[in-house]
């Protein structure tokens, strides 16, 4: 491109010509400066014509070298040839730089990044608060593309975080402030960060807006003190003992393994400060190309929870029970566990005396979120998890008891972040949540607000297309508001939450304008179940606290988060009483078949009223969606029948019928592979067995199962039937002695070597003459005696986790030379 001389109307510069080119060119410059001020104006013609020729010369050999440059020239070119272009009869014309300058600004002009930021933040939407209480609001007018755990601001002043897209129009918020400031009608905008210029292989170069993420402390001194829900540490709960300040084992390996400890001990030798450890609230799931499956294990030191349902690194358990069932003390025994393996413990467990052989799999760190809890039992467990030696590996976050509900979420959301800091740098992390009912409170409180709201704003959003947007749903019609479609839900709402939340799904899960919900259109596809929209949305809310437990790749670190959420409530066990129909012997067919529906649908609704009855217990629908939803559960009973087998009352007992984990047995140690999945099943067949024969035997006396199978042996005269007897006598002493064996005195972690050993003795007959009663006793002994005895073979299998041919014979010689003194 041509760019005119400032100096002279006829003389104009070539870009990118050779040496030569560019000397001659600023000899002919020079030569007719000084010819025009000598000759005057007479002679500025000639002088002129020779700058045009000798412009022209330039231009030609140009044109020889490069002509695919030429096309540029057309504007100035032909005003410094001319109009004959041959060195004579030229003009001095005056080229149209305002064309040649657009041109120019085409080409050079890119976005404003300043400018762009402007225009946007401008046109940030700012939303509305339609709803507040108990630190969660519904807000109207959010952006629709800010991702989930989004800063939000309120106009008062308070910071909260974006929950949940209800639709395009609807969102849900968490207030993280304080929730009095929030009113109805409070402004609220989300924090916009900056702007993000990407070039989309479709769209070409477009810009979009990074917002704000709310994030809390996740690093390494986050564990041995106690935080609230947003991550700021409480010092009342604090004690600074000397004792508590020196770094546990745990500390130490976590530090060696390249943990963020380690970069802030670095920093702070070179004299620099580390910047704080930060992770999101409200995590995004990993997704499934960063995941492995799920086969390393996670030893709880718990027996009924090892043997029957593994927990696999990276899985979420459920741990399911009424009502002093035990299920705060068997996830504090879990946490003490970790610390008594890998080194820092100082309890007294059965392996008391003796150094602890760390499992395979590597140091696991816990966090614990403690939801609801009065300050005086969340002092009570600190104290002992300090007193235990736990404390060091273990962050506490904790929401009061007279905390608002979204704190209480915030609290559990904030332990899964510390979590996954440390999954996310190759470590192990095991989040034990006491309990889970924040989770589907917040849902239910939402949706009960949803429903004052009014029904327009209940049906927004629930059906949504293929692309995720939200699909238009027709008004009912006059007769079904005037039937009381529209006001149920604001009568619900006047009568109370809970009733509220029952309009509020019913409402939802058949929306108005798709007949009776029987259209296939009030469906929609979720996890490969048809489903209403109001379901999918409350499964898709509550898996986004389950799906943040992962086993990542080995590709990106390797390291684990495993869940394991307390649940207080029951599951449905699927026996259902029979109904007696054979008194009522004067009524027709149809009303024998009128009158048993009846008396099953009273039969049932018992059965609901009564489940979940408890204080502060779950219904048992909410219970059964969190089974659908996890990996796997284990159920306690809240009475053992076999209490007297232990000098203490155990705490916790395992139902082996309920408890199930669907990760199978690649969460089993080697050793236990070959020995724990038949136990579930003998249990849960001589269940069956005592249960069945309850109901068929009319004798009594001994045990339940013995009566039946001995009026069958006696009135049976086919052959064989007294050895099948026999058989299920010996099949339900055997289960009888697994019960008391999985038995455990609270605070005594097992090791894994010891659980194996246990397992091996009691289905290789070594049990066999053992009372059940006895059993506990006749364990600590030959325990004991084993580690005495053959002290290389129960550090290989703890080390290892196999038990090989040698350990196996070691062990079983032990065993044989045991004496039991009672």
């Amino acid at each position: 491109m041509l760019v005119r001389a400032p100096s002279s109307k006829g003389v104009f510069s070539v870009p990118g010509c050779g040496q030569s080119a560019g000397a001659a060119q600023t000899r002919v410059q020079a030569q007719s400066l000084s010819a025009r001020r000598v000759a005057g104006p007479g002679q500025a013609s000639l002088t002129n014509a020779a700058g045009a020729a000798t412009a022209a010369v330039v231009i030609s050999r140009r044109r020889t070298s490069r002509p695919a440059r030429l096309p540029n020239l057309s504007v100035a070119a032909q005003a410094g040839r001319g109009s004959g272009g041959k060195g004579s009869g030229g003009t001095d014309e005056e080229p149209d730089w305002e064309a040649e300058m657009s041109i120019f600004n085409q080409r050079i002009s890119r976005p404003n990044q300043l400018a762009t930021l402007r225009e946007l933040e401008a046109k940030t939407a700012v939303g509305k608060v339609l709803y507040s209480k108990d630190g969660l609001a519904i807000v109207s007018g959010l952006n629709s593309d800010a991702p989930l755990g989004t800063k939000v601001s309120f106009l008062t002043g308070t910071a909260g975080v974006l929950l949940w897209h209800r639709s395009d129009n609807l969102s849900f918020c968490l207030v993280l402030g304080d929730p009095s400031t929030v009113v109805e009608g409070t402004p609220v905008e989300c924090k916009i960060k900056g702007v993000l210029q990407v070039v989309d292989e479709v769209k070409g170069p477009i810009t979009r807006k990074d917002f704000d993420v709310f994030t809390v402390p996740a690093g390494d001194e986050t564990f041995g003190r106690v935080h609230d829900h947003v991550g700021r540490h409480l010092h009342a709960f604090d004690n600074d003992s000397p004792q508590q300040q020196q770094p546990s084992a745990v500390q130490e390996a976590g530090a060696a393994s390249g943990g963020s400890g380690a970069k802030v001990a670095a920093a702070g030798g070179s004299g620099r400060v580390a910047p704080p450890v930060t992770r999101p609230l409200l995590n995004a799931q990993v997704e499934m190309k960063n995941r492995e499956q799920i086969n390393e294990s996670l030893l709880t030191g718990v027996k009924g929870l090892d043997i029957l349902t593994p927990l696999g690194r990276g899985a979420s358990l459920l741990v399911i029970g009424p009502s002093g069932a035990g299920k705060t003390r068997l996830g504090l025994d879990a946490i003490i566990a970790q610390a008594a393996f890998y080194g820092g413990g100082g309890g007294s467990g059965s392996s008391a005396g003796t150094a602890a052989v760390a499992p395979p799999g590597g140091v696991v760190r816990c966090v614990l979120a403690l939801a609801g809890r009065p300050d005086s039992e969340v002092q009570a467990i600190v104290s002992e998890l300090r007193s235990r030696g736990a404390l060091a590996n273990t962050a506490v976050v904790t929401a009061g008891e007279g905390a608002p509900l979204a704190h209480q979420y915030a609290a559990m959301c904030a332990a899964c972040s510390i979590g996954e800091r440390v999954r996310d740098e190759g470590g192990h992390a095991l989040v034990v949540v006491d309990d889970i009912r924040p989770l589907s409170d917040v849902w239910e409180q939402l949706l009960s607000g949803l429903a004052g709201l009014g029904p327009a704003l209940l049906r927004e959003g629930l059906v949504k297309d293929d692309k995720g947007r939200d699909m238009p749903v027709v008004a009912p019609s006059a007769s079904a508001s005037d039937g009381g479609g529209a006001a149920a839900p604001t009568e619900a709402a006047a009568a109370g939450p809970a009733a509220a939340a029952g309009a509020a799904a019913s409402a939802a899960s058949v929306p108005a304008g798709l007949p009776g919900g029987d259209d296939d259109t009030a469906l929609v596809e979720y996890e490969g179940m048809l489903v209403s929209g109001a379901v999918a949305q409350r499964r898709g809310f509550l898996s986004t606290f389950f799906m943040r437990a992962a086993k990542m790749s080995r590709t990106n670190g390797g390291g684990s988060m495993s869940l394991v959420p307390l649940v207080p409530g029951t599951c449905a066990t699927g026996v259902s009483k029979r109904i007696d129909m054979s008194k009522y012997k004067t009524l027709s067919p149809e009303q024998l078949a009128k009158l048993e529906a009846a008396l099953r649908a009273k039969q049932l609704a018992e059965e609901l009223a009564s489940a979940g009855s408890g204080a502060g217990e779950l219904a048992t629908e909410v219970v059964e969606e969190f089974i659908s939803i996890a990996d796997g559960q284990v159920v306690l009973d809240r009475k053992s029948g076999q209490a007297a087998a232990l000098e203490a009352s155990p705490s916790y007992t395992v139902n082996p019928k309920l408890s199930i984990t669907r990760i199978g047995t690649r969460a089993y140690y080697k050793a236990m592979e070959a020995l724990a999945p038949q136990v579930r099943l003998d249990l849960a067949q001589a269940d069956d067995a005592r249960r069945f024969g309850a109901t068929a035997s009319t004798a009594s006396g001994s045990s339940v199962a013995s009566a039946d199978l001995t009026s069958t042996s006696g009135a049976a005269s086919a052959p064989g039937a007294a050895g099948q007897a026999v058989a299920a006598l010996r099949a339900d002493a055997l289960a009888q002695r697994l019960s008391a064996a999985l038995l455990q005195v609270p605070g005594e972690p097992v090791a894994l070597a010891e659980q194996v050993v246990t397992l091996y003795a009691v289905l290789r007959g070594w049990t066999d003459a053992v009372p059940p009663a006895a059993m506990g006793a006749w364990l600590r002994g030959a325990l004991a005696h084993v580690r005495s005895v053959a002290p290389a073979a129960m550090q290989e299998l703890g080390r290892t986790g196999i038990l090989t041919a040698a350990a196996e014979k070691a062990i079983s010689d032990g065993l044989r030379t045991f004496t039991f003194r009672p």
